[in-house]
C-alpha cells in the first residue's frame, strides 16, 4: 500500500492524499475519476445495479438521466477539488473539511482517523448526489482518500460496493497506525523515512 500526494503543501504536508493499493496500478483518486468519467463503465454499473434504481429514491429516472447525472457530478467534484488546490492552504474557507464531512452523520467529536465522505453539497444544482469519495481525516485540511462509490442505497450496509468501501477504510486506518501516522504532521516523518 502506498500513500500518494494529490495536492499537498510542501511545507506543512497539509492537503489531499490517496491510497494506492498493492493490487492497483492507480491511486484511488485517479482510479475513481477515470471510472466515473467512463460512460461504458457507468452504463454497465447501472445495468448491473438495476434492482437498486427501481426504488422510490430513483422514481421515474432513466438510466440515461442517471448517466448524465454522474457525468455532471464528477465534473463538479473535480472542479471543487481543483478550486481547493488552487486556493492554497492559508485562505479562510479553503479547508478541505468544507468538502469532507464525517462519514457518520451524528458524529460531533473528531476522533483520530475520523472516517469521512466527500460529496457535492449543492442541493439546488445537484439534488441527491450519488458520487462519494471516502477517506480518513488527519487534520483540518488533510485527508486520505481510501476509495469511493456510486451510492445507490440509503445506508452503506445495504450495497456490496459500499460495504467494500467500509472495509477499505479499516484497512487504511490499520496502515496509518502501523506507520505512526495519526495527524498531518506525521506525514513529514513518514516521507522522510522512505
Amino acid at each position: 500500500m502506498n500513500l500518494i500526494p494529490i495536492f499537498v503543501d510542501s511545507e506543512t504536508s497539509e492537503g489531499l492524499y490517496a491510497i494506492q493499493y498493492l493490487d492497483g496500478d492507480l491511486d484511488e483518486f485517479e482510479r475513481l475519476f477515470d471510472l466515473w468519467n467512463d460512460i461504458e463503465f457507468i452504463t454497465q454499473y447501472f445495468a448491473t445495479n438495476q434492482k437498486h434504481i427501481v426504488s422510490e429514491y430513483f422514481a421515474n429516472v432513466t438510466i440515461d438521466e442517471l448517466i448524465t447525472k454522474i457525468l455532471n457530478e464528477v465534473e463538479e467534484l473535480e472542479n471543487l477539488l481543483e478550486s481547493y488546490s488552487e486556493l492554497g492552504f492559508k485562505k479562510a474557507g479553503s479547508n478541505l473539511q468544507m468538502l469532507f464531512k464525517p462519514l457518520h452523520n451524528k458524529q460531533y467529536t473528531i476522533p483520530p482517523h475520523q472516517e469521512t465522505k466527500a460529496k457535492i453539497d449543492d442541493k439546488r444544482n445537484f439534488p441527491k448526489p450519488l458520487l462519494r469519495l471516502y477517506g480518513i481525516r488527519l487534520g483540518d485540511n488533510t485527508f486520505v482518500i481510501t476509495g469511493g462509490a456510486i451510492k445507490l442505497t440509503k445506508t452503506m450496509e445495504e450495497h456490496p460496493d459500499t460495504i467494500t468501501e467500509l472495509k477499505k477504510i479499516e484497512t487504511v486506518k490499520s496502515f496509518l497506525r502501523k506507520n505512526n501516522i495519526i495527524i498531518d504532521n506525521d506525514l513529514i516523518y513518514y516521507y522522510d523515512q522512505l
